[in-house]
């Protein structure tokens, strides 16, 4: 009787892994020893999910069928429902070398952000696609739509100020650009857009673009009217949420509780509060500095919770690159040489590979965030440890996921023995779930 529930059992999950050992039990297995029965279920479960490799078997979760341990194949991926969703983000110089077929992206990405492939005409507030980088971008574009990612376009950014508060406080200009933008992401077949708007009501003589204009009504007029003419068609709006330099992004107030019922995602730059225009060495996502900067922003906003719960934090894949002044003073909040030949970034792969072959000396906090120098050299890098940590800021604000930037420097050929595009596929365990932890760069 029992054997024959079993059986039963497993005719319901034959057509998938997801029966984890139910499905691998059979008559002969039943009669084993325990050990030997232990043995043998993992590996039938081991070869459904296409887990075995020729040196080592993996264990596995009896409820979940994913894997245990802290070194598994590289090709272990989890099936597991979304919770959280992840927002990637490529140039559009990178995205004809932008592996989409690879797995980790299938899995993690559920939208692809598109920058530079919008513009925006200063003189008339027009828009139009570049034309010539989208006929190349077609073929991945298609892919991603059969993939099930959503493709959005970005718009805006670094002095686009001026042009946003136009649109912002002309009805007959918003009326325009909002029929542009549909008739784009229409014609283009885009899922939706990202507005980067920098500085609403950026003060004077501050440079992120001039202007007097009271930007907090034009704001929320804009994000109305594009909700509006852009819903109907299920076009997914974006718009973007500034941890940088406090008294920039609230000058014109709290605009994001009156837009919250219009923004599907808010992208928060958290990345940006460090860089070469700081005056000593900090980190992107220093984790310290990202919850007394959230903590700040939380409570500034009137309906906080309707806005958090829609949040996208921003972390760089690319690896913040320092010149140090002297070997010695390596420390977060040292100083650096201001006018370095050092790229400002370095790719996740380099920064690897530096720190396995040239002994770079490595300095793990995840209250902050890792760091490797040698000599003068000094980068920033993430590994699982330090990005747990983040996923578990996020998932305790109850945040909508993670934005990646410059999705592009990551380990896309293996170089560094971790397995294809590693940053992406931490991300994806640690907020799609699954439960193998794979060997970690660097």
């Amino acid at each position: 009787m029992q054997t024959g529930l079993i059986f039963a059992v497993v005719l319901v999950f034959q057509l998938s892994c997801r029966g984890g050992w139910i499905l691998c039990m059979t008559d002969e297995t039943i009669i084993m020893p325990r050990i030997i029965r232990e043995v043998s279920i993992q590996r039938c479960v081991a070869e459904c999910l296409g887990l075995v490799d020729q040196k080592k078997l993996c264990n596995f979760s009896q409820v979940s069928g994913g894997v245990l341990g802290d070194k598994c194949p590289e090709n272990e991926f989890f099936n597991a429902a979304p919770s959280k969703k992840v927002l990637c983000s490529y140039s559009v110089w990178s995205l004809n070398a932008l592996p989409f077929h690879e797995t980790p992206i299938i899995k993690v990405c559920d939208f692809v952000l598109y920058i530079d492939l919008l513009r925006f005409n200063p003189g008339n507030s027009t828009i139009s696609i570049a034309e010539s980088e989208y006929q190349q971008l077609k073929s991945t574009l298609q892919y991603a739509r059969v993939a099930g990612i959503k493709n959005i376009l970005e718009i805006g950014g670094w002095g686009s100020a001026l042009l946003f508060s136009k649109v912002g406080s002309n009805e007959s200009i918003r009326d325009n650009f909002g029929a542009q933008l549909k008739g784009l992401l229409s014609d283009y077949s885009f899922d939706g857009v990202f507005i980067k708007w920098l500085y609403p009501n950026c003060p004077e003589n501050t440079d992120c673009g001039i202007y007097k204009l009271d930007d907090k009504v034009g704001v929320k007029n804009m994000m109305k009217d594009l909700y509006q003419i852009l819903k109907p068609s299920r076009k997914l709006l974006f718009y973007f949420a500034n941890l940088n330099s406090a008294f920039l992004t609230f000058s014109a107030g709290d605009i994001y509780s009156p837009i919250a019922d219009f923004v599907d995602y808010f992208v928060m730059d958290s990345f940006g509060q460090a860089g070469r225009w700081s005056m000593s060495i900090d980190v992107p996502t220093n984790l310290k500095k990202l919850k007394i900067s959230f903590d700040f922003f939380k409570n500034k906003i009137k309906n906080n919770k309707d806005v958090v719960q829609k949040i996208l934090i921003l972390l760089n894949v690319g690896c913040l690159t320092f010149e140090l002044k002297t070997p010695n003073a390596h420390k977060i909040g040292s100083g650096f040489v201001q006018k370095s030949n050092l790229p400002p970034l370095t790719s996740f792969a380099d920064v690897c590979e530096a720190v396995r072959k040239n002994n770079f000396t490595v300095v793990k906090d995840i209250t902050t965030q890792h760091y490797a120098y040698r000599d003068k050299v000094w980068y920033a890098f993430d590994d699982y440890q330090s990005l747990l940590e983040k996923a578990r800021f996020l998932k305790s604000i109850d945040g909508a996921g993670f934005g990646l930037f410059n999705t592009d420097m990551d380990d896309a050929k293996n170089r560094c023995g971790c397995g294809k595009m590693p940053f992406l596929r931490m991300i994806g365990e640690l907020l799609k779930g699954g439960e193998c932890e794979l060997d970690r760069c660097p």
